[in-house]
C-alpha cells in the first residue's frame, strides 16, 4: 500500500467524516532537545508520508513582527508554522489526491486579535490550497487542499471566521461514551487519563459506536440511536494521555493495543468509519497506520448493500467497482461466508459485469506466487498480505505448469 497517497481510491462526494484518517496529536512537537513535552520522532513531511492526514498544530504569536511559533504549552519547539506549511504544501502538490485535516490551536497571542491577523499574514498568497469553509467537506472539494479546523472555547478562541469550529479547549465532557461535542465533530479526549487500561476503554467504546447514515438512521429504534454516534460529524478519537507515566512508553502501550484492538474487530460497520485518531508518537508501532487506511479501502472487499436491494447479492469490490460474485465462483474463490460487509450505501459505486463462473486461483507448482484468474487474464496477488485482504482460501488455489501459466495474459496485480 503506499501512504502517500492512499486517498487516491475515496469516492469524491464521500463526506470526510466518513474516512477512517490517521492523525498526530502535537504534530509538532519533535526536537529531542524539549524531551519533556516530545510527541512525536518524525518530522512534519515525514509524517505525511507514513500516511497520516490529520496534523495537531499548537501555535503562539508574540509579535507581529515575529513568525508564528509552534509550542507544546509553554515549550518552543524549534519550529515556525511557515516551515509546517512548505511541507504541506510541498505534500499536496506532489500528492493532488490527497488533503489534510489541520487543527489549527491558539496557545497564546500578545494583544487581542493579533493571533488572527498574523494567521492571515501567513496564509496569504495561499488561500486556494485551504479549505477556510465552516462546513465539513466533501472528499472532492478537499482534495489537495488543508481543511482548516479553528479550535475556539474557554478563552483560547482565535478571532476568525475561518475553518470548521471546534471546541478544542472544552473536550473533557461526559456525554455519552466521554464525547464532547459540537455542531461539527464529536470528540473524546480525556488527556489526563493515568492507565493505559482506562484510556483504552474510551477509545474503544467509541470505535464500537455504529455511525449510521442519514438515511438509515431513520429507522432505528430510540435505544439504537442512543448508543450510535452522528454520522454527519467528524469523530476525534484522540489516543494520546499526559502524565503518569512517559509519553513514549504510554504511545508504545495505547497504539498497541488499539492496533490489536482493531485487528480482532469483525463487525462490518467497523471496517470503515473509524473517524480521526490522533496519536502521539506515529509509526512506533508496525502496521498500525495502515490499518486505520485499510478501513477505507473497500477494494477486495465482499459487500453486499445492506437495505437488502439486489435481492442480497454479494459483489466484490474489484477496481474500484462492484462485480456480482456467482456461487460457483465464491466457492472457488473465498475462505467464508461471514466476512461480507453488510454496506450503508453501495449506490457511489459503478456496478459492472459479474465474475466468470470460471473464475479460479492458481500458481506454479511448487511456487508462493498465487494469481487471480479473470477475464481471460492471470492478476499477480502481490502479497500474502492482500490474499488475505480478499479473503481468498489457500486451499483453492490450483497448480498449473509454467507453460499454461505463461500462456495467460498478464493483467493489473492486485496490491
Amino acid at each position: 500500500m503506499n501512504m502517500q497517497n492512499w486517498m487516491a481510491s475515496l469516492e469524491p462526494k464521500q463526506s470526510i467524516a466518513w474516512v477512517s484518517i490517521p492523525g498526530t496529536h502535537e504534530s509538532g512537537a519533535i526536537p529531542e532537545s524539549v524531551s519533556q513535552s516530545q510527541c512525536q520522532y518524525h518530522s512534519i513531511r515525514d509524517q505525511l508520508d507514513l500516511g497520516i492526514r490529520f496534523l495537531d498544530i499548537r501555535l503562539k504569536e508574540d509579535g507581529l513582527d515575529k513568525p508564528l511559533r509552534v509550542v507544546h504549552g509553554p515549550s518552543d519547539q524549534e519550529l515556525t508554522f511557515a516551515s509546517v506549511l512548505v511541507d504541506v504544501y510541498n505534500f499536496l502538490e506532489q500528492h493532488k489526491t490527497e488533503f489534510v485535516l489541520m487543527n489549527v490551536q491558539k496557545y497564546d497571542e500578545h494583544t487581542r486579535g493579533a493571533f488572527s491577523t498574523k494567521f492571515d499574514a501567513e496564509v496569504r498568497n495561499n488561500e486556494s490550497k485551504w479549505f477556510f469553509e465552516a462546513r465539513i467537506p466533501t472528499v472532492g472539494e478537499a482534495r489537495g487542499r488543508i481543511v482548516l479546523i479553528r479550535a475556539n472555547g474557554k478563552g483560547q478562541a482565535w478571532e476568525s471566521t475561518k475553518g470548521i469550529p471546534w471546541n478544542g479547549h472544552d473536550v473533557n465532557g461526559e456525554l455519552g461514551f466521554g464525547i464532547k461535542e459540537n455542531g461539527f465533530f464529536s470528540t473524546q479526549n480525556r488527556w489526563y487519563l493515568i492507565a493505559t487500561s482506562n484510556k483504552k476503554i474510551w477509545i474503544e467504546q467509541n470505535i464500537k459506536k455504529i455511525a449510521y447514515p442519514p438515511d438509515i438512521r431513520k429507522s432505528k429504534t430510540e435505544d439504537e440511536i442512543k448508543t450510535s454516534r452522528d454520522s454527519e460529524k467528524i469523530l476525534l478519537n484522540f489516543l494520546s494521555s499526559t502524565w503518569g507515566e512517559s509519553l513514549r512508553l504510554h504511545a508504545v502501550k495505547i497504539n498497541q493495543t488499539i492496533f490489536e484492538f482493531l485487528k480482532d474487530q469483525k463487525e462490518p460497520p467497523r471496517r470503515y468509519c473509524l473517524g480521526v485518531m490522533p496519536m502521539d508518537f506515529a509509526g512506533n508501532v508496525d502496521g498500525f497506520i495502515s490499518e486505520i487506511v485499510k478501513r477505507n479501502i473497500l477494494n477486495g472487499a465482499r459487500v453486499r448493500d445492506q437495505r437488502g436491494v439486489n435481492n442480497g447479492a454479494v459483489y466484490l469490490v474489484l477496481d474500484g467497482k462492484l462485480r456480482g460474485i456467482p456461487r460457483t465462483a465464491y466457492e472457488a474463490l473465498f475462505k467464508d461466508w461471514e466476512s461480507i460487509i453488510n454496506y450503508p450505501d453501495l449506490d457511489r459505486f459503478a456496478i459492472e459485469k459479474d465474475l466468470s463462473e470460471h473464475a479460479c486461483l492458481a500458481k506454479v507448482e511448487g511456487t508462493k506466487d498465487a494469481f487471480l484468474l479473470l477475464d481471460g487474464e492471470k492478476r499477480l496477488i502481490s502479497s500474502s498480505d492482500v490474499f488475505d485482504w480478499y479473503g481468498f482460501d489457500e486451499h483453492k488455489v490450483n497448480e498449473k505448469t509454467a507453460d499454461e501459466l505463461e500462456a495467460i495474459p498478464t493483467g493489473k496485480p492486485l496490491d
